[in-house]
């Protein structure tokens, strides 16, 4: 899958999250809690040494002044996924320039680390969270390039696929169904691309092929190897 076109998935996301799925009322009073405790300033002089300001995490959507795309790699998790909502809200502007963000987001995911990247699969496993995060998260996901990313792409993919009821055409659950689909192949795309050149990354599709929770997603890596030999 290429890359601009999953941007396009990620964009489309933001508009089918915002037509078809609503916030609970528990999440509404979730969201302003944590706003309260983002804008409380109240902090003792510690705290504000070991966290990441909202001010700095909304720094990490832009450019430095050399114009090199802000690391994101002293967020917590906490702070990631708020960078991942924010960002992804952003998304819903109109005007955008889908090269620039393609470029910025890619630089950006080399700066993960580790601990973030387990943070990332975290948040596309929870079916609860708005779509157009776990898109963006499962994007990210596959940007990055270090070695650690194709266990995170594996576990992405091989985990079961949540039932949102029986997809009849045109309904919300289709629509959540497919999404939980769209989230596992994109990495196993992305596994399947690195598989040209990456034993590893080869290894891991054959392992999809075998092993994945899904038999849609264990046919799709089946095929794709298949389509390498």
């Amino acid at each position: 899958m290429r890359k601009s076109v999953i941007i396009l998935i990620v964009l489309a996301a933001v508009i089918l999250a915002s037509i078809y799925f609503f916030q609970t009322t528990d999440s509404l009073k979730s969201e302003d809690i944590l706003e309260e405790q983002t804008m409380d300033s109240s902090v003792t002089d510690d705290e504000e040494q070991e966290e990441v300001s909202d001010s700095e995490i909304a720094a990490t959507s832009v450019t430095s002044e050399s114009g090199a795309p802000v690391g994101l790699q002293s967020l917590n998790e906490q702070q990631l996924k708020k960078w991942i909502s924010e960002e992804s809200r952003s998304m819903n502007s109109t005007g955008l320039n889908t090269e620039e963000i393609q470029l910025r987001l890619k630089a950006q995911a080399q700066t993960l680390t580790t601990e973030q990247l387990k943070a990332l699969v975290k948040v596309t496993r929870e079916s609860s969270m708005p779509a157009n995060e776990r898109v963006l998260a499962a994007y990210m996901l596959s940007l990055n390039t270090s070695a650690n990313s194709l266990e995170a792409m594996f576990e992405v993919s091989a985990q079961p696929i949540t039932d949102h009821g029986p997809s009849i055409p045109h309904s919300e659950a289709e629509l959540r169904n497919a999404q939980e689909l769209a989230l596992r192949y994109m990495q196993v795309d992305e596994l399947a691309q690195r598989a040209k050149t990456n034993p590893n990354a080869k290894d891991k599709l054959k392992l999809l092929s075998q092993k994945a929770e899904s038999q849609q997603v264990r046919s799709y890596a089946e095929r794709l190897l298949k389509e390498l030999r």
